[in-house]
Formats: C-alpha cells, structure tokens, sequence
C-alpha cells in the first residue's frame, strides 16, 4: 500500500524529530486498517536481527518456529521487492 510505506518513509527518516500524523475519516474507512498495515511495516524494517530465546518452559525448536511465524511476513516482502 503506497500510503503505508510513504508514512513509513517518513517515520524512518525522521532522525529523531518529533513527528504527529493524524488520520481522519469516516466509521470503517480503514484508518485502523493503515495504522495495523504501518506497525507491521516499521517492525518489518526495524527487525533485521531475531533472537531465540528458549528454556525449560519451551524447546528450542518451539522457539524458533514461534519466532519465524511471527516475521515470516516481513520476509515474504523483502523476498518480493527483491524479485520486482
């Protein structure tokens, strides 16, 4: 979604500065939808490097499926700007 990754953009390279965006819009016009889209995004691009954390509560294995379910989005689009 182009406003996803242009308020991306814009967060990214703020360098520090305080930043407020302020989306307006009528009841079910996807303000949450874009604010859910822009999270998932700037996790995305902020997570380069994962940790798996495992212990006698749960295996390693277990761990390290959790942890690649939860950025395998972020991968399939990475995998997708790379082929386009």
């Amino acid at each position: 979604m182009d406003l996803v990754n242009a308020l991306a953009d814009l967060l990214d390279h703020s360098d520090g500065e305080h930043i407020t965006i302020g989306l307006m819009g009528h009841w079910g016009t996807g303000k949450s939808t874009v604010l859910s889209l822009l999270k998932k995004e700037l996790r995305c691009r902020q997570e380069e490097r994962f940790w798996v954390g495992c212990d006698e509560t749960i295996t390693c294995w277990e761990a390290l499926v959790k942890v690649l379910r939860r950025y395998a989005g972020c991968w399939g689009k990475q995998r997708a700007r790379l082929t386009t």
